[in-house]
């Protein structure tokens, strides 16, 4: 008899290494790129942000893809763990901009989204 656990495509160890690091940090200057575009945007049309707070933020991002990109191979599958852990930096710091932006009233909301699907694709439900 066939149980569900069996006919499943997908299995944990199947999952595993699925995402790259190399495509986490080109997805995080992808967001960094269209934040900072955002926050010209609004310094343009006069909308007051907290600029040094945002700038900030963005930098621990930019710092944190320059050490990704120099401490492993772009090409390195990523262990559950390791993905969890750059997923997880990435929704803080969506959250932190979306704290200093306006929060959940901000239209950029809908990026927390993006790290959220994802580890719902890649990453095992342990």
């Amino acid at each position: 008899m066939v149980t569900l656990r069996d006919a499943s495509v997908f299995t944990a160890d199947e999952r595993s290494g699925w995402l790259r690091l190399r495509t986490l940090i080109g997805l995080r200057w992808m967001a960094l790129a269209g934040q900072a575009l955002a926050a010209i945007g609004c310094l343009t049309l006069g909308i007051a942000i907290p600029l040094a707070p945002f700038l900030l933020i963005l930098g621990c991002g930019a710092l944190f893809n320059l050490i990704a990109r120099m401490t492993a191979p772009s090409s390195r599958r990523l262990t559950q763990r390791e993905a969890v852990a750059l997923l997880l930096f990435d929704l803080i710091q969506f959250g932190a901009l979306l704290h200093f932006t306006g929060g959940l009233a901000n239209p950029f909301a809908l990026m927390l989204l993006g790290p959220v699907t994802i580890g719902a694709a890649a990453l095992s439900l342990g």
